[in-house]
């Protein structure tokens, strides 16, 4: 596996076939994803990233670094760093794929591999992968990526829910499609990060931030503190903002208000998560919590 190559992308393409390509960006750097539409065959060339995602249409065969491969729909596929790969479509309809791609060094923190001594040790072991899970999984990352607004996308709690899903994704990649050994689990106080997430509300640290402290992995702090409260960090800071807000908009506070002082990318934002969860919008509560006089002041 090539790993001594700058972060570059060469290849070569047939410029006479049609072809659609959109990049969907995470908050985190070192991860994107691109989904490319195209009946388009493709040269010889390489990535220095981790690859993997989904043939959402058609077929794709390939002559990797580990044999020739064919992908059909529904199929996860795969590439190594350095890994040299092509690709044509199967039907003259061309194909649809999603691919995740993600930094050798990211992809190995995330997954609980820290204490590595190299980044060749661990390499997908196969081409090609039929995990229903991962690709569930894969999806629901993608059109998260792909309905998030600007602002939303620079909220602290948006990079935590990404962190947090990027963990979870990683950890089950490297754990049954590579030849990666992760630690065991260890036990920790968890009260002190649920403490570390209501104070720092309004710019909520990392799940390193959070992890390293308690000498965890990210997926390790993401288990237990799940198993203690119910839900991963990044959803139980969103149920806490909730209350954050109820509690102001009882006092009285201008819904505009409510929303910047709870952590919300605007008011908008806070309506959305308040229907998504509550079946209601902030002015209904707004209704019910303040006293009648002051709504009529």
């Amino acid at each position: 596996m090539v790993n001594d190559r700058s972060n570059q992308h060469m290849s070569s393409t047939s410029a006479t076939s049609p072809m659609h390509a959109e990049l969907l960006q995470s908050s985190l750097p070192g991860v994107h994803a691109i989904r490319i539409s195209s009946t388009r065959s493709f040269g010889k060339h390489w990535h220095s990233t981790f690859g993997f995602g989904v043939m959402e249409q058609g077929g794709h065969r390939s002559a990797s670094g580990r044999g020739p491969v064919d992908v059909l729909a529904g199929s996860v596929l795969t590439h190594n760093p350095g890994e040299v790969h092509d690709g044509a479509p199967l039907q003259r309809e061309g194909r649809r794929w999603v691919m995740l791609h993600v930094d050798v060094k990211l992809m190995r923190s995330l997954g609980g591999q820290t204490d590595a001594s190299s980044d060749a040790d661990v390499e997908f072991t196969r081409p090609v992968l039929q995990d229903p899970l991962l690709v569930v999984q894969l999806q629901q990352l993608f059109k998260a990526w792909a309905h998030r607004g600007a602002r939303e996308a620079a909220d602290g709690l948006t990079r935590l829910a990404d962190e947090s899903a990027l963990t979870l994704l990683c950890t089950h990649v490297l754990t049954h499609h590579t030849t990666a050994r992760l630690p065991s689990n260890a036990p920790a106080s968890i009260g002190k990060v649920r403490d570390m997430l209501a104070a720092e509300v309004l710019n909520p640290p990392s799940l390193q931030a959070l992890s390293a402290p308690l000498g965890l992995s990210r997926y390790q702090l993401l288990r237990r503190f799940t198993e203690v409260y119910g839900l991963p960090p990044h959803a139980w800071l969103r149920a806490y903002r909730l209350e954050r807000a109820r509690a102001l908009i009882a006092q009285g506070v201008p819904l505009a208000a409510t929303a910047a002082e709870s952590g919300f990318a605007d008011q908008s934002h806070m309506t959305r998560t308040f229907r998504a969860l509550l079946g209601y919008a902030p002015g209904a509560s707004q209704r019910v919590l303040q006293p009648r006089s002051r709504l009529n002041a």
